[in-house]
């Protein structure tokens, strides 16, 4: 990625998302941009949500990319393979020609995985950064499904039952397997994969709730607060989060 996004100019400054009443976000592109074989553009609606991990993998990857925000949701809708959202479109870089399209959050990140070495060649290293992936899924489904409560007292006691069973039950076996990894920073050996990076954005939003039991709990889990900084400080992702970025909404 040569640069951070910028603001188009016809995108008033100080609104809540970078993107306000944009399309497109600008393109975001690596330094060899003339040596990328392909382009992608990312199908979603103007909201980190679901989306979030894929662009995240796209920045790590150092890959040609757009976002490209809905507006018509109900015209595009019967056009996507399964009446979802995210949808991944993978071009020739060069002629532009569509080569795959691929729907599923999970199936697009873990595409990526496989295309920007983030999936352990060794199969049983590969199934265990799969299960720690999944359980990062397993958080972040109940952290939305709590977040998404309409009724104030059941989200609250939601919310309590996150922080104080989900998210410690989480930490405490984590916390585990990274101290068995010798507290590398990773999950498997001294190489980002997947499961570090999905890990880093589920907690990364976590963080903009600024719930004060999320640092607490974190101080109780030095070896997956050392994980979470060391994707954070990664240099091919700097640009892209310190950038400007869709706004933090969770999607369930």
């Amino acid at each position: 990625m040569g640069s951070s996004p910028k603001r188009k100019n016809n995108e008033p400054s100080g609104s809540t998302s970078p993107y306000k009443d944009a399309a497109t976000s600008p393109k975001r592109q690596r330094v060899d941009e003339e040596a990328a074989s392909e382009s992608f553009v990312v199908h979603y609606f103007n909201l980190q949500g679901k989306a979030e991990l894929i662009r995240i993998l796209l920045a790590y990857g150092g890959a040609v990319w757009t976002d490209s925000f809905t507006e018509d949701w109900q015209s595009m809708k019967p056009t996507t393979p399964f009446g979802q959202l995210p949808l991944l479109v993978e071009s020739e870089a060069v002629t532009g020609k569509e080569v795959f399209r691929l729907a599923q959050s999970h199936a697009i990140a873990r595409y990526l995985g496989h295309k920007f070495d983030l999936i352990p060649s060794n199969a049983h290293e590969a199934a265990f950064q799969d299960s720690v992936f999944e359980s990062v899924s397993d958080l972040e489904n109940a952290f939305s499904k709590a977040n998404h409560e309409k009724d104030e007292k059941a989200k609250k006691s939601l919310t309590d039952a996150f922080y104080n069973e989900k998210l410690a039950a989480f930490l405490t076996f984590n916390e585990k397997h990274l101290a068995k990894n010798k507290n590398s920073g990773h999950f498997v050996g001294k190489k980002m994969t997947l499961a570090d990076i999905y890990a880093f954005s589920v907690f990364e939003r976590l963080e903009h709730n600024k719930d004060e039991r999320l640092a607490k709990q974190l101080k109780t889990a030095p070896c997956v607060h050392k994980l979470l900084e060391t994707v954070r400080k990664t240099p091919k992702l700097k640009e892209y989060l310190e950038g400007a970025r869709a706004p933090v909404v969770w999607q369930g």
